[in-house]
């Protein structure tokens, strides 16, 4: 009985003396600059850039501003969908984005997409379908789960 009540009063006395920690959140919506009332995920990049997708694209925020990449009609260098369900960064500092039914790689230095697809025969591409992905970055391969089977690129292969 003793040690019991010894050991509830070290956890009482050590929960009292603890230094606790104060958890700030911000709110980044439509008011404060965010152009979506949804943001699906987030990742960081090498550079420390915070990147995140959303129903309406995807944004890029410094620390101070977010910059955001849209699909534009008819624009071979953007998104093929604005709906962003989730994003990765690879060591490179390359964005692995799911845009609607379509696996997207981002290259934030040259502002280019690479539209993935997966190939038939010489003449025939299809969608990949992407569902989810998971970037290991000690082997340097990016698994990409998909509708039809499991994908992955390995020392930063498309």
């Amino acid at each position: 009985m003793k040690i019991a009540l010894s050991i509830l009063f070290i956890f009482i006395y050590s929960g009292v003396h603890c230094q606790q920690k104060q958890i700030v959140f911000d709110h980044y919506g439509l008011d404060a600059g965010f152009n979506s009332k949804e943001a699906m995920c987030v990742t960081s990049s090498p550079d420390g850039f915070v990147w995140v997708s959303s129903n309406d694209g995807f944004a890029r925020y410094d620390g101070k501003r977010f910059k955001f990449y849209q699909h534009i009609p008819r624009e071979s260098n953007s998104l093929t969908s604005n709906y962003c369900k989730a994003i990765q960064s690879d060591k490179r500092g390359r964005i692995w984005i799911m845009s609607g039914e379509n696996l997207e790689v981002f290259d934030p230095k040259l502002e280019k997409f690479s539209h993935l697809k997966h190939r038939i025969n010489d003449s025939l591409k299809q969608k990949i379908y992407p569902t989810s992905f998971y970037y290991d970055e000690l082997a340097d391969e990016m698994w990409v789960s998909t509708k039809k089977g499991l994908y992955y690129s390995k020392n930063g292969s498309l």
